[in-house]
């Protein structure tokens, strides 16, 4: 009976260097890409978790679903940690693979049947031109948070998604608050819910967002709207 040779350390090096050389660059971009989206999820899961928690307002709560959701928020944090590490060698693995590789402009990259230079130039001038001044035209108009809510010519639905530019929010969120909205597509549907009150120290209006079984406010946040409101 014969032993099988076992496997000197010298083969063991090559395989590693052969599996170090088959992970190109753009096997870590798209590894880089993945960690990215398992970042956002996790960070959505995260706000999700924080917006279902209750505050120690003395509202009374289960100990067990306090401590699970407690669970869950921790092993997020942990996981975000593991995720932003792998993402940072990804990035510094990337940078030491293109270390010796001229930068080409991205211009450059796109084919065109044209031989002559002055065409492509003047037919590069004329279609960039409408975009850049509709980009000023939207810079200018974005100076003043309330101009979102003019009736633009250029918004051609029904309904139209109004978010903060600090708003998280699924696709499955997105698309239940238009499943809603088409409903009843003459109100504001959305997710950050206010109470109104009578503040009878300053004699007007206000509105809180503390925790209470009801609400009567949809603020414009996170919201679905027509067009024509």
């Amino acid at each position: 009976m014969t032993t099988p040779p076992l496997a000197t350390p010298f083969g063991g090096q090559q395989q590693q260097a052969q599996a170090a050389r088959d992970v190109n660059t753009a096997s870590l971009c798209r590894i880089g890409q993945e960690t990215v989206q398992d970042i956002v999820l996790r960070t959505m899961e995260i706000f999700q978790l924080l917006r279902n928690m209750q505050l120690p307002n003395g509202v009374t709560y289960h100990p067990n679903t306090h401590q699970d959701r407690l669970g869950k928020l921790q092993e997020h944090l942990r996981m975000l940690s593991v995720l932003f590490r792998k993402l940072r060698l990804v990035y510094d693995k990337c940078n030491e693979n293109c270390a010796g590789m001229d930068t080409i402009p991205p211009e450059q990259l796109i084919p065109f049947v044209e031989d002559d230079g002055s065409k492509h130039e003047e037919r590069s001038a004329n279609q960039s031109r409408p975009a850049t001044e509709e980009r000023r035209e939207i810079l200018e108009v974005n100076k003043v948070m309330s101009s979102r809510f003019l009736p633009y010519e250029t918004i051609v639905t029904d309904a139209v998604l109004s978010l903060d530019e600090d708003t998280v929010l699924s696709t499955t969120e997105v698309d239940f608050a238009f499943t809603v909205w088409q409903s009843f597509p003459e109100r504001i549907v959305g997710y950050p819910a206010r109470s109104h009150f009578w503040d009878s120290n300053k004699e007007r209006w206000g509105y809180t967002s503390k925790w209470t079984n009801d609400y009567s406010m949809v603020l414009t946040g996170a919201a679905i709207y027509h067009s024509d409101l």
